[in-house]
Parts: C-alpha cells; structure tokens; sequence
C-alpha cells in the first residue's frame, strides 16, 4: 500500500519469500522511485524536448542534433510504457486486489488517478494533436532498455530502503528469494511491456486510417476513447467501457 501523505510505502511479499515485509519510508526525492512516477517525468521531459524544438524553429534558431536525436528516441521509449502501466493497473494489478478483499484505497488517491490515467491521455496527445511522433518497431529495443535501467536501478538500492531489514523492493516481481519464479517475474513483465507496445503501435494505425477522415474532432473523440478503455477510477467498473 503507498500512502502518499506520509511517503510511506509497506512492502509485501509472496509466502515463499524470505524477504521480511516492512514500512519503507519515502521523503523527498525517494518518492519518485517508483516506475510510474518515473515514467511520468519522462513523458514530462518528451515534451520539453518537442516543445524547444518547436520554440526554436519559430525563432530560426537551427535545433542541436542531439536534441533532436534525443526526442526521436526519447517519446517510443516512454509513450508506449504509459499504455503498459494503465493498463496493467485496469486489468491485473485492481481487480487482484479486489479478489482478494483487499484494499484499493491508494489506487483512489488523487494523485495516484491522474499518474495512472492522464498518464495515457497525455501520450495519446502528443501522438493525435501536436507532433504526431511516430512510433516504430525497431524502437522496441528502446522500451527495453529502459526497463532494463529500471531493473537495474532497484536491484541497486535494494539495501537502502530500510537497512536494519536488510533488502527490500518496492514490487514484488524482483524479489530474488523466489527462485525460478524470481526470473519468471520480470521477463513476464517484459513480455507484457512488448504486448502493449504492439497496442500503441496498433493505436497509432487505427488513428491514421479510421479517425484521420474526421480531422480535430476525430482526433479527440480518440484520444479520449484510448484513455477511457485502459483508464480506472474506482472499484465499479459500470462506467467503464471495458
């Protein structure tokens, strides 16, 4: 459970685990550990890049190359993950805690709801309304790498979160006591990351060839249709399309 008010964040983990469950405490600049908020800043940052170089170009100002370079890469690397955490949230991640009976109140946060929501609306945006940054197959090694520094990443704090409770993680797929099911996690998820980055791609073909013909309106009309379909604001799902 993530308590946002007070940066806590209680890990817990499978039964077979050997690792010890705990309150993790996240002030400051640790509360933006998890892959989500990670993601969010870097979707923050596609748009900064996208936006200079717009800014540039009106004022006949020649853009660096590796500003250019970097927001080529940098939107296929990111957009396509706001669609894999959306939708893992909607699909896997809310209706297991409800079939377990258990809590679902920080997925109801405020803020929590627009990472996990808006996150997509702001992707689908760049995609529909302002650059129309392609997304390509051969950028799919992009997505992976970035979750590979991720990996990496909290494989590298795992001793920092609590230290007298020797390692801990904020999910629960690294954990390294699992045995084979320790390696099963992660490639899991990675094997759904490839899914959804197919989906964006396959988005991306729906809105040029069936909402193009109906211009701006078609293209919000879509926009909102994606956000809508891989959205969740509450544990009643009658006002959601899926």
């Amino acid at each position: 459970d993530i308590k946002y008010g007070t940066h806590q964040h209680l890990a817990v983990y499978f039964e077979s685990s050997k690792l010890k469950p705990t309150l993790i405490k996240l002030p400051g600049i640790k509360s933006q550990a998890y892959f989500t908020k990670w993601s969010w800043n870097l979707l923050a940052l596609s748009f900064l890049l996208n936006g200079t170089i717009g800014l540039l170009y009106l004022n006949n100002i020649n853009t660096p190359r590796w500003i250019m370079r970097w927001a080529i890469l940098h939107y296929p690397m990111v957009a396509p993950t706001m669609l894999t955490i959306s939708g893992f949230v909607k699909f896997i991640m809310w209706p297991e805690l409800l079939k377990l009976k258990k809590s679902t109140d920080h997925l109801k946060e405020i803020i929590t709801l627009i990472q996990h929501n808006t996150n997509v609306m702001f992707a689908m945006v760049e995609l529909a309304l302002l650059g129309g940054m392609p997304v390509r197959q051969s950028e799919f090694t992009i997505a992976v790498l970035y979750g590979m520094v991720y990996t990496g990443f909290k494989w590298s704090v795992r001793n920092t979160w609590a230290p007298e409770m020797g390692p801990q993680f904020l999910y629960t797929e690294m954990d390294t006591t699992l045995g084979i099911y320790g390696t099963a996690l992660p490639a899991g998820l990675y094997i759904i990351n490839f899914v959804f980055f197919q989906l964006f791609r396959f988005a991306d073909w729906v809105l040029q060839n069936w909402f193009n013909f109906y211009g701006i309106i078609g293209h919000v009309v879509f926009i909102l249709a994606v956000t809508v379909i891989v959205g969740r604001f509450g544990d009643d799902m009658k006002f959601i399309i899926i």
